[in-house]
């Protein structure tokens, strides 16, 4: 895993875009198909373990199902934002200095604005 400053743009519907700092963790292959792994297990693990409950074969293939759908949504995931620092543009009025929005990367906190993120790298 390696950890990366970039510059992200961040626009919100009817408001002028605005420019966040990025702390992003990038995964290698490897690491997705560890982290993937990791996410797939405890389902199939609960599907052999309720293998000896009836019905025995629908149990294993729900759970196997339900491991294959979130280790692969695990293993899709190439980038991890860590940290956002900037102001939000709906909220740009109000104090730029930090926006709590680090957790949660698609909403912020302070004025409740879903987020569209793009790597400015990429755009350019």
């Amino acid at each position: 895993m390696t950890s990366a400053d970039v510059l992200v743009r961040a626009s919100t519907y009817g408001k002028t875009p605005t420019h966040f700092a990025a702390r992003v963790n990038d995964f290698t292959q490897r690491e997705r198909m560890l982290r993937g792994l990791r996410a797939f297990l405890p389902y199939f693990g609960a599907g052999c373990a309720l293998l000896l409950v009836p019905p025995h074969i629908v149990w294993l293939a729900t759970w196997t199902t339900v491991g294959i759908v979130f280790g692969r949504k695990r293993y899709k995931q190439a980038r991890e934002f860590v940290s956002l620092s900037a102001a939000v543009p709906r909220a740009a009025s109000r104090e730029p200095e930090a926006p709590r929005c680090a957790a949660a990367i698609q909403r912020c906190a302070d004025c409740g604005a879903f987020l569209k993120l793009e790597d400015t790298a990429a755009t350019a």
